[in-house]
């Protein structure tokens, strides 16, 4: 059986009528189409979902014909008896389809609102006493504004460089009363052979790459792999760099080891100093045990979210074949930011009890690591010197074990030279630009 239904264009707010369903009651059985039998006259089916039985988020009451948005199935949600897509996904013209992704010279001046929902971090701005107009201005001015959030009551105008896909656990749906949330839309074209990346796809097939794959509406490579606009192809991806390169924001990534490809998880941290810093260790809230043996540092443990220790073994490999930078990034006991950096940093391997060596120190948080060159790394159930006994830390320890310990199990147990009492701790890596060497102040 086939029903008209009517559909709410959200940008100019006209009604279009469009036959887009076709639903037999017996089984449940459901085919969601994007276009009508006369546009599409030989088969009619682009896109096919059989729901059994029909979901109620998408039970359409034919008595009662909800306003839809879109007519994709993918990522679109019975939003307030709207039918548009899920909080996160870029409502694409013209195929109307729901896509993870938008490139800023796709970006629209329309949006998506979905009420009484909020995104409570992330701003690019926070500013009272507007007009929705004026909001909706403000972030159209702004490229880097993929959502507002506005409340008529004061005026407020809150702008995001997120959406709520990319902020799960600050993004409140249908519960943040008296808040709009607005997303902006997005056009795109068709992946083609020579033009493909980010672009719109239905299908694998639409993606040439063969290490690219359709999702979410969209060419991208596989996890691991990054697109090289050069080569125009998918190639490993070794670095945070080349995630930060991409214009990648700060979070959980997988590279690909140089040593011997091996995938891994790990954190980029993409705000600080240029970004594409690979962080493998952070203390922040203390609630990861820290006093554990030598196997598990040599393998890792943590959450890499919150606070962890990548491991040794990995962090050898990330440093064997390549020279990098050492960043250390503290909050010392009066609350103040500090951070040091050594422009050459390597590690010899298990045969060498993974001695550390660095050079070229700047930054105001003291040369730290000095006492410790080529110091093995010790813990409590292998300490040759006694330093970890004395220190309740595993670390690299010199023989008279140096003032300097990131990782007692104790919180503001650490210190850094003369700073104690540490607040936070993160230590990071990143690749010697080998075009920019280092030339030590005079």
């Amino acid at each position: 059986m086939t029903f008209l239904l009517r559909l709410y264009h959200h940008t100019t707010g006209e009604d279009i009528f469009k036959i887009v369903n076709n639903y037999i009651s017996r089984g449940g059985l459901c085919r969601l189409h994007n276009v009508t039998a006369r546009e599409f006259p030989h088969t009619g089916i682009l896109r096919r979902v059989r729901l059994d039985p029909l979901p109620e988020i998408l039970q359409l009451h034919f008595g009662h014909t909800p306003y839809l948005t879109t007519t994709a199935t993918a990522h679109a949600a019975c939003y307030q008896h709207l039918c548009r897509c899920e909080a996160g996904y870029f409502y694409t013209t013209p195929y109307d389809i729901c896509s993870g992704t938008c490139s800023t010279d796709e970006l629209q001046d329309s949006f998506t609102e979905y009420p009484d929902s909020a995104l409570l971090r992330h701003y690019l701005d926070r500013l009272d006493g507007l007009s929705l107009e004026d909001c909706k201005d403000r972030c159209q001015d702004d490229k880097t504004c993929l959502t507002f959030d506005f409340r008529a009551h004061g005026g407020l105008c809150r702008l995001h460089n997120v959406t709520a896909r990319q902020s799960p656990s600050h993004w409140y749906p249908k519960t943040s009363k008296g808040w709009t949330h607005y997303q902006r839309s997005c056009n795109s074209t068709l992946a083609t052979h020579h033009t493909w990346y980010n672009l719109l796809c239905n299908t694998k097939v639409d993606c040439p790459d063969p290490n690219s794959d359709c999702l979410s509406h969209r060419c991208r490579c596989h996890s691991g792999l990054h697109f090289n606009e050069t080569e125009k192809k998918c190639v490993v991806t070794r670095t945070c760099v080349d995630w930060n390169d991409k214009g990648a924001k700060s979070g959980v990534y997988t590279i690909q080891l140089p040593d011997n490809n091996r995938a891994v998880r790990v954190w980029c941290d993409m705000d600080t100093a240029g970004g594409g810093w690979l962080v493998f260790q952070r203390r922040r809230d203390f609630t990861v045990d820290f006093n554990r043996s030598f196997t598990e540092y040599v393998n890792g443990f943590g959450d890499i979210t919150g606070d962890f220790w990548l491991g040794l073994f990995t962090l050898h490999a990330l440093v064997e074949k390549q020279y990098v930078h050492l960043r250390v990034d503290i909050i010392d006991g009066s609350g103040r930011r500090r951070y040091a950096e050594y422009d050459e940093f390597s590690m010899w391997g298990a045969d060498g009890n993974y001695e550390l060596f660095r050079r070229f120190f700047l930054g105001d948080a003291g040369d730290g690591l000095a006492p410790n060159d080529y110091g093995g790394f010790s813990t409590y159930d292998r300490d040759p010197t006694g330093c970890v006994r004395k220190r309740h830390s595993a670390w690299w320890y010199p023989p008279d074990c140096g003032s300097t310990y990131l990782n007692s199990p104790y919180a503001y147990g650490n210190a850094w030279g003369d700073f104690y009492n540490l607040q936070f701790s993160e230590m990071k890596l990143k690749p010697l630009d080998s075009t920019e060497l280092y030339t030590p102040p005079p």
